[in-house]
């Protein structure tokens, strides 16, 4: 039986600023001097999250959040938890990772989840711009 999972971000993807700073990238909230609820007030989900979410999970497939925070592991471990529950998004990820700023930080992840899943051999699917499908 073929496993399917899709690995999701979360800043500019589930949800975004607001207040849509186009020039800078959504993680911009960030450098504002204020406690991880209150950078939620700044967050709207994407129209359609909830939705997707639900069936995806209704159809089995495996869904992981892997969000890049500047903060130390804890607290953005912290943070990205707290927003998935401001969100009511609880249940519908399989794994929620708070990944580090470097450039293969996700791609790391990636690797040690398929790993931990047992999960070898792998087609990715890009949808859009807004996650890749790997289909197993």
């Amino acid at each position: 039986m073929k496993k399917e999972i899709i690995f999701f971000d979360g800043d500019g993807t589930l949800w975004y600023p607001k207040k849509t700073k186009y020039q800078e990238k959504p993680h911009w909230i960030y450098s504002l001097d204020e406690s991880s609820s209150v950078h939620c007030e700044h967050l709207i989900i994407i129209p359609t999250v909830l939705s997707t979410l639900k069936k995806l999970k209704k159809a089995g497939i495996i869904t992981v959040l892997l969000s890049t925070h500047p903060h130390p592991p804890k607290e953005a471990a912290s943070i990205i938890n707290h927003k998935v529950s401001h969100f009511k998004l609880e249940g519908l990820f399989d794994e929620i990772h708070a990944t580090r700023e470097y450039h293969s930080s996700k791609g790391e992840f990636i690797i040690a989840i398929l790993k931990n899943r047992g999960i070898s051999k792998c087609i990715i699917k890009k949808h859009r711009s807004s996650y890749s499908k790997l289909i197993c």
